[in-house]
């Protein structure tokens, strides 16, 4: 049935090395906005829940963003 449906002739699965040569599929962390109340909800990648930034000398912290 399914290849009555789907056209799979001269298709090919990549290698991962493949795929990670043209960023296809998850490795690693990619950068999201995910909302946080504690550091616990951020993945492992994020440094920790809330950032900082630097305006011209004076830091401004942004809450409830994962940081990363």
């Amino acid at each position: 049935m399914k290849s009555k449906i789907l056209n799979l002739k001269n298709v090919s699965i990549l290698s991962k090395n493949q795929q990670k040569a043209i960023n296809a599929g998850f490795y690693g962390c990619q950068p999201s906005l995910i909302e946080c109340h504690s550091d616990s909800d951020c993945l492992p990648c994020s440094s920790r829940c809330g950032f900082t930034i630097d305006n011209n000398g004076t830091p401004i912290f942004i809450s409830g963003i994962c940081a990363f």
